[in-house]
């Protein structure tokens, strides 16, 4: 059994919720905390979880207005040989006026740089939209983020939070939110859990703010 929550996204001008986040909680004997300890379990079991996040998916949109479901792949996940005809797979079965968001996670290092980015390049053209998870965090580089030319980024938590306590550190935020949008990328501002970090998010012109502020995470059978 794959068991997933999901948390919303939102619009930060208006704070209403445009997209929604899957998030691995249990897959067969595995939870999450297995798969990040033995992150080849999320290459070995690839094809089921592509299918298990397709199902879910259809099932969120079922039940929400939101257009985009952002589901996660490492980066090893993307340079898997099976990639290509799960891209298909997902691409085939995306709903009309709604979208998939491929978010490639920070929490390993990319063993082949070059076939990842040629796979996320395939991904896009097949019309799925391509995030860069937890930037400014990890292995963060801005060469690879402006070589792939995603179509959003995602701020690591510590972004916001050093930001909300450092005034220094807030100028930062701001610049780097800058740069990422002179690029074309929109900006989501993660780990937004007080009414201070909202504000400071909203300054910024980040595009979408997420967090426990607006939303915390909640099994997918609970849409609210």
């Amino acid at each position: 059994m794959t068991t997933f929550h999901h948390q919303q996204i939102v619009c930060l001008q208006t704070e209403r919720p445009v997209a929604s986040e899957l998030l691995l909680r249990q897959h067969g004997n595995f939870s999450l905390s297995d798969m990040l300890q033995a992150p080849e379990l999320f290459e070995n079991h690839i094809a089921d979880l592509v299918t298990e996040k397709i199902r879910v998916s259809r099932m969120l949109w079922g039940g929400q207005p939101n257009a985009a479901i952002f589901l996660n792949f490492t980066p090893n996940q993307i340079t898997h040989p099976k990639f290509n005809s799960l891209v298909n797979s997902l691409a085939e079965h995306v709903e009309p006026g709604r979208y998939i968001v491929m978010e490639v996670t920070e929490n390993e290092k990319a063993e082949q740089w070059e076939l990842m980015f040629d796979n996320l390049r395939l991904a896009k053209e097949k019309g799925l939209r391509i995030a860069i998870d937890d930037f400014g965090k990890g292995y963060s580089n801005f060469n690879s983020l402006v070589r792939l030319s995603p179509d959003i980024v995602k701020l690591d938590i510590s972004v916001i939070q050093e930001a909300e306590s450092l005034e220094a550190s807030c100028n930062a935020f701001y610049r780097i939110v800058e740069f990422l949008q002179s690029i074309n990328s929109k900006v989501v501002v993660e780990g937004i859990e007080t009414e201070k970090s909202k504000m400071i998010a909203k300054r910024s012109r980040a595009e979408f703010g997420q967090g426990y502020f607006f939303h915390r995470p909640c099994p997918v059978e609970d849409r609210g």
